[in-house]
């Protein structure tokens, strides 16, 4: 179920203003990642987010954008995620 301040963000990507996307989404959604991808998950997040702007979900666009930088920064930095 959504909460109000997602639903109220992704109606204001419905009115053409750019969505909004917290911190706190990234870090959940990369985190989720790591679990059901351990090998590649900034990759899983990259195609998400492909997918997203070939639809025109430009607030999953920009989460999804944001969650393959973060995991991506993780990754080249040579840390390991934690299991």
């Amino acid at each position: 179920m959504l909460n109000t301040s997602t639903a109220t963000l992704r109606m204001a990507d419905r009115a053409g203003r750019a969505p909004r996307v917290s911190d706190r989404e990234v870090w959940r959604a990369a985190a989720q990642l790591r679990k059901q991808f351990p090998e590649t998950p900034w990759l899983e997040a990259a195609h998400r987010a492909d997918r997203a702007y070939a639809a025109g979900h430009m607030f999953h666009f920009r989460l999804w954008g944001r969650v393959t930088h973060a995991l991506g920064r993780r990754h080249t930095n040579g840390q390991v995620a934690a299991r």
